[in-house]
């Protein structure tokens, strides 16, 4: 299933600068050291690389109620999504990059990095981080480990 889509917003949360939010509303998993702020779960290169990573993001976002795709780029391996609580419908944004990475025999793994935020309140109950652990399970069930 392809990710371009006409509909799909043109611009991209710029999660490579994401610094942190002063309020504590977000979970973020990524590989240690890569990006500005230092990751709540962190994560580290798969067998997968960046296309096969990429598509089971998307599977996995498609796959999950009240989500939906709202911008993607399969040239930078990025999706941004939202996804609506299944309680109160508070509407959570989600970034999801499949991270290049090279592998000393040559090979282009990909680390999964996810982002989940929520637009309001200063606390999520722990929604953000229950989801992106469910979404990396997940995209290594997609992936095939």
């Amino acid at each position: 299933m392809p990710l371009d889509d006409s509909s799909l917003a043109p611009e991209l949360f710029d999660l490579p600068a994401f610094s942190g939010d002063r309020k504590p509303g977000w979970c973020l998993a990524a590989p240690e050291g890569t990006l500005r702020v230092r990751p709540h779960i962190p994560t580290g290169p798969l067998q997968a690389g960046p296309d096969r990573l990429l598509a089971a993001m998307a599977r996995c976002v498609r796959a999950q109620p009240r989500s939906r795709i709202l911008a993607a780029d399969t040239t930078l391996y990025r999706i941004d999504a939202i996804q609506r609580t299944r309680f109160c419908r508070f509407t959570d944004d989600i970034s999801l990059w499949a991270m290049p990475v090279p592998m000393p025999d040559g090979r282009i793994a990909a680390a999964p990095v996810i982002l989940s935020r929520s637009r309001i309140g200063r606390w999520d109950m722990g929604t953000n981080r229950r989801r992106v652990e469910y979404w990396l399970a997940a995209m290594l069930g997609f992936c095939g480990g």
